[in-house]
């Protein structure tokens, strides 16, 4: 693609800059990634460029996409591939190249260019190596975010917004996923990286409560359209959505709490090899959702046909009860209490009951279910799904004092 643009523009584009001047030193590196051949005319830019203008050609390979920006006033950050085999970096890691505009504090000093590299470096650990030679954030104009191979644009450099642009080139970029038609496998899977992100982040700094709840309100909102008979199936091609409202919720927020419930019902463990297989078998093919649960089935060995049906395909409904909690003393002295569990809905999950210091994951489909938990003290309550991972559309009975 060559841009023929006012000779002081300072240009971010997908692909690498193999001609011309973007405005800022591309890395040799990012050059040689691509075997050199001249540009391809379509006879719109013939002869030399005109006074006060300048020509600039990028190449990118496997893209199914292209954006650019320019601006006069973009000043240029980046890491390059070679500081970072210096630095010990690994080898297989792209250039980080940031436009920003003066006075942008939050950007400079290199923030945004750490950043970035460290969510490439978290999102590849998760799918796989990120293949190509050069990752391009630019400030945008506008609020939120906008991804495109090789670039993002971004209206701010928030931590959480650079780790979910970062992560549509995974999602959006390599794998190829329809946002129109399946919005969930982009937004949604995208939402729910970030959030897993955020997660460990928390964790590592020693702020487990904030990790714990970090996904309640979207946990909340989502059951608060589950009890107003709002929600629509996930699977639903953009347009057929009853509102933007209604898109973003069930696009964003609850696509990244379904798959949030999929990594819990799985394992960690056992979902990590289904992001690494389906990354490996997917990337440039542009899966379906469907695809992907083909490849968690074989991975993982489980049917998840009535996962699929009730929580992607359909607007099925769950809601666990506490029916009655009763605690005896036991001989040694610890106290047994006995949980009767209540389901309705013509959904299921799992579900982890909590007494005391006691926990059971109960994972029978019964309507209800007798749970027996032994504690060292006599618990207050009984507390069904403490860590809020089900979609639970009535959570107000999820608790009950124990007689």
């Amino acid at each position: 693609m060559t841009l023929d643009l006012a000779a002081d523009q300072v240009v971010g584009a997908t692909g690498v800059a193999v001609d011309g001047n973007p405005g800022w030193t591309p890395d040799a590196s990012e050059r040689s990634a691509y075997t050199a051949r001249p540009a391809e005319s379509l006879g719109l830019l013939t002869g030399a460029s005109a006074e006060g203008r300048k020509r600039v050609r990028f190449r990118a390979q496997r893209v199914h996409h292209f954006g650019w920006a320019a601006d006069p006033r973009f000043t240029h950050e980046g890491v390059t591939r070679f500081s970072l085999n210096d630095a010990g970096q690994r080898s297989d890691l792209p250039s980080i190249h940031v436009l920003f505009f003066p006075g942008d504090t939050a950007w400079g000093g290199n923030r945004v260019a750490r950043l970035t590299l460290g969510a490439v470096q978290w999102v590849g650990a998760l799918f796989g190596p990120y293949p190509y030679p050069q990752l391009t954030v630019l400030h945008r104009l506008e609020s939120g975010g906008t991804e495109f191979p090789m670039l993002v644009m971004n209206g701010s450099a928030s931590e959480g917004l650079i780790v979910h642009e970062v992560t549509h080139q995974w999602l959006h970029g390599i794998l190829g996923s329809n946002e129109w038609r399946e919005g969930w496998l982009d937004e949604g899977f995208t939402s729910f990286v970030t959030n897993w992100y955020m997660e460990e982040k928390l964790r590592r700094e020693g702020n487990a409560p904030a990790a714990d709840s970090l996904w309640n309100g979207a946990v909340r909102s989502i059951e608060r359209l589950e009890r107003a008979d709002s929600t629509q199936a996930l699977n639903l091609p953009g347009a057929a959505y009853r509102s933007p409202r209604i898109y973003g919720a069930m696009t964003y927020t609850k696509g990244s709490l379904v798959l949030r419930m999929l990594r819990d019902y799985l394992g960690e463990p056992t979902f990590r090899r289904v992001l690494r297989r389906y990354y490996d078998e997917w990337k440039f093919r542009h899966p379906t959702g469907r695809d992907f649960f083909a490849v968690a089935e074989r991975v993982s060995g489980r049917d998840l046909d009535w996962f699929r049906t009730s929580w992607i395909e359909r607007t099925d409904k769950l809601d666990y009860s506490v029916a009655s909690a009763a605690s005896t003393r036991l001989p040694s002295g610890r106290w047994q209490t006995r949980v009767e569990l209540a389901r309705t809905g013509e959904a299921w999950m799992p579900v982890t009951v909590r007494a005391g210091d006691a926990e059971q994951r109960v994972s029978g489909r019964a309507r209800r279910q007798t749970v027996l938990l032994t504690s060292r003290e006599r618990p207050a309550e009984v507390v069904v799904d403490p860590r809020w991972i089900v979609i639970d559309s009535d959570r107000s009975n999820n608790r009950a004092p124990v007689r």
